[in-house]
């Protein structure tokens, strides 16, 4: 599973930021997403569960102070992971667009 989770700029004081709290955000949707895999009757064994990727995508950043330092950008995050199976310690590394298309199959609108 890959998820590209995006930043939204235009509502900043609206949700959850996906900086600052990408761990508890990837071990939720990690959560869905196996619940709903493990309610199929192939899907028992945990090698059948798949491989879990996060993507974080910051659009520029329309307008105001900011908008000429912040380009868009794209990194994966990767995470330790807890005795109880929840993410911690996220590490940030850059990656270009056309890797994220890679991962998710397609290109990105």
């Amino acid at each position: 599973m890959v998820v590209v989770a995006t930043a939204l700029w235009d509502h900043p004081r609206q949700g959850t930021s996906i900086v600052n709290d990408a761990e508890h955000l990837a071990t939720e949707i990690r959560a869905v997403q196996r619940a709903r895999l493990l309610g199929r009757a192939r899907a028992r064994k945990p090698a059948e569960l798949g491989t879990f990727v996060w993507v974080q995508h910051c659009p520029p950043v329309p307008g105001g102070v900011l908008s000429a330092f912040r380009d868009e950008r794209f990194s994966i995050v990767t995470f330790t992971e807890d005795e109880q199976g929840r993410f911690r310690s996220p590490k940030w590394k850059r990656i270009p667009r056309d890797q994220v298309e890679v991962l998710v199959g397609s290109a990105l609108d």
